[in-house]
């Protein structure tokens, strides 16, 4: 049986330490560049919804605080329930390209 000394487990440990760090940083930036392209596309399709070319830099929070961007058919409809349709029907809900976009309904 090998025994360590102290100095080895602790720079064992440190180095185990630091591929966790390096770990945690690298999962920290792609959820961050996950994030900045749900951004993107989010502010593409509100301002679709809203019949915009382009949400001009000053104004994207709010855009992005007063409307909802869905992926999907099915997370919007479970999310409205039984008002989805109406919603779609009254235009606060928008189909875009991407999903849809539920606007100023806050």
């Amino acid at each position: 049986m090998q025994v360590k000394s102290i100095e080895t487990r602790e720079n064992e440990q440190k180095e185990c330490g630091q591929q966790d760090e390096a770990a945690q940083e690298n999962n920290n930036k792609v959820l961050q560049d996950e994030m900045l392209t749900y951004e993107i596309k989010a502010l593409k399709n509100i301002a679709q919804a809203h019949g915009f070319d382009e949400i001009d830099a000053e104004d994207r929070e709010f855009y992005l605080e007063t409307n909802t961007f869905y992926r999907g058919d099915i997370s919007c409809r479970e999310y409205y329930e039984d008002l989805f349709e109406y919603l779609l029907n009254e235009g606060k809900i928008v189909k875009t390209d991407d999903g849809y976009v539920a606007i100023n309904v806050v």
